[in-house]
């Protein structure tokens, strides 16, 4: 059952440095008013379930925002309202009264960045001046595991020969749910770094069907996905398939965006752009929208006809691509002047995705060929 979702971007600050973060850091915080506002108008227009996200370069530096929403939205919800709330955290900033009361609300769900092993987490993830932050962000891991926290796990260049150390690593801390991401940094990858990455997912790929799949273990959400894709036994390459990407903007869903100072767009990555083009609308007393037709009815349409004949037609993990198969990268014409003029690399990490579902398609029929012939022999 799909969901309605509103983004609330409560800072565009953070208190790390991590160099392969592309976010812009202005301070820009949203007001509690403009919250609140931007609350009640989305339990006013939903019903059913209903997600908030808190996703700002570091939610937890507007922790007083995030408690004032979760204790303001719970008692107005109505009968027919599920409401779940997500945290996007770099964890260097929990202390026992804020974990208590995450633990108190269930419905709210953690994903923190973890990379790993200290050597490779620090290898990236820094404070301002420097330090590594992995004992600040591991200090309440136990806490966190119990709470059934997301982590997401970023591979660098320089990071690629550690990927399995690194999921072992979270494996072993009990960590149950694992989002895993390539880096698109200022850097690029080198081809070494990609020869390397291209081994260790090879292995990630027989790890995860000979150990974590058929024993409950850790959740790999971009193999998960791949691997239900498989078993609707379809391959990614007809036009009309890029309605089943992961966007709720272009699934049409009711799906808005506040950004600090009280603009609204269809989506959160839309809203980092900061481009009027792409606002729909205003909050200040009341939500003011008035862009979505325009938006929908110019801008989609332009972003389709590319996502089918362009570049990424023949591609065949163009499904499970937050890169150029975002309409934020597509139609804000960041394909070109974006990916290929400030990023290095792209096509490296393209290929790194593509790597990883073909290592997964090969094994997953390898492991369906498996289970067919053990039923077929299997006593009756």
């Amino acid at each position: 059952m799909a969901k309605d979702i509103l983004f609330l971007n409560l800072i565009n600050g953070c208190n790390l440095a991590c160099d392969y973060c592309l976010v812009r850091k202005d301070r820009e915080e949203m007001s509690l008013k403009t919250m609140l506002t931007s609350l009640d108008y989305f339990l006013d227009a939903n019903k059913g379930l209903l997600h908030i996200d808190f996703f700002s370069c570091e939610s937890m530096l507007r922790f007083d925002l995030i408690k004032e929403a979760v204790e303001y939205c719970k008692p107005r919800a109505n009968k027919d309202q599920l409401l779940s709330f997500s945290i996007i955290t770099n964890g260097t900033l929990f202390d026992d009264k804020k974990l208590d009361f995450i633990e108190k609300h269930p419905e709210v769900c953690l994903t923190i960045s973890l990379d790993g092993t200290e050597e490779s987490h620090n290898c990236h993830r820094k404070y301002k001046d420097g330090r590594g932050t992995f004992k600040d962000t591991i200090k309440y891991i136990d806490r966190l595991v119990d709470m059934n926290t997301v982590f997401s796990l970023v591979v660098s260049s320089e990071t690629a020969g550690r990927l399995m150390e690194n999921i072992a690593f979270l494996n072993s801390l009990g960590c149950k749910k694992l989002i895993l991401q390539f880096a698109v940094t200022q850097q690029g990858w080198t081809k070494n770094g990609v020869d390397t990455a291209s081994d260790q997912l090879r292995r990630l790929a027989h790890f995860y069907f000979d150990n974590m799949r058929p024993n409950g273990g850790m959740d790999i959400f971009l193999i998960d996905f791949m691997v239900k894709t498989l078993e609707r036994r379809r391959e990614i390459d007809t036009p009309s398939d890029f309605e089943r990407i992961v966007c709720s903007t272009l699934r049409r869903e009711r799906a808005i965006s506040v950004s600090p100072s009280g603009k609204v767009y269809p989506c959160l990555g839309l809203s980092s752009l900061a481009d009027d083009n792409f606002c729909i609308g205003r909050v200040d007393d009341t939500v003011r929208l008035g862009g979505e037709e325009c938006f929908y009815r110019k801008i989609l349409p332009g972003f389709t006809e590319n996502y089918s004949n362009g570049i990424c037609r023949s591609c065949a993990v163009r499904d499970f691509c937050y890169l150029r198969g975002c309409p934020v990268v597509r139609i804000a014409g960041l394909f070109d002047d974006m990916v290929f003029s400030r990023i290095k690399g792209m096509n490296m990490v393209c290929e790194l995705y593509r790597l990883l579902f073909r290592e997964v398609k090969e094994v997953y029929r390898v492991s369906f060929r498996e289970s067919v012939l053990n039923a077929m022999t299997a006593p009756l």
